[in-house]
């Protein structure tokens, strides 16, 4: 849904995205280029449905995930820049062109990794409504 991922990165390029934007070298749809070093965001549509199977009005919940990935000693660093992620997505209303009533729900959340590779994420459910 390539309307979802445009309104996923002009929030994070916005005004409000800045303190995520500061603490990461990017914000990545799937795949992080392999000359960019972390910290880093990658952002991927875990669920979603293809948009012939719904009509105007019809709503649609899409399952989308961040990952923050650190090589830092500490975790420090990927807690506070999944901290910065989801205060720009926490019940964000994005602005997807075709589609109204955009909001975003944290589902889950966790953490894994030892010393010098951590990886956090964050889990959110999309609620969308064709217009």
């Amino acid at each position: 849904m390539k309307a979802l991922c445009d309104g996923i990165e002009a929030l994070w390029a916005g005004a409000g995205g800045a303190s995520a934007r500061a603490l990461a070298n990017g914000l990545f749809y799937q795949r992080s280029p392999s000359r960019v070093e972390p910290p880093f965001v990658r952002y991927h549509i875990i669920s979603d449905a293809l948009d012939w199977v719904f009509g105007p009005g019809e709503r649609r919940w899409v399952t989308v995930q961040f990952s923050v990935f650190s090589k830092s000693q500490e975790r420090t660093e990927a807690e506070t820049l999944l901290a910065a992620v989801t205060a720009l997505y926490d019940w964000a209303a994005l602005s997807v062109s075709g589609w109204s009533c955009i909001v975003v729900l944290r589902e889950a959340q966790g953490e894994e990794g030892a010393e010098g590779e951590w990886h956090c994420w964050t889990r959110y459910r999309v609620r969308a409504q064709k217009s």
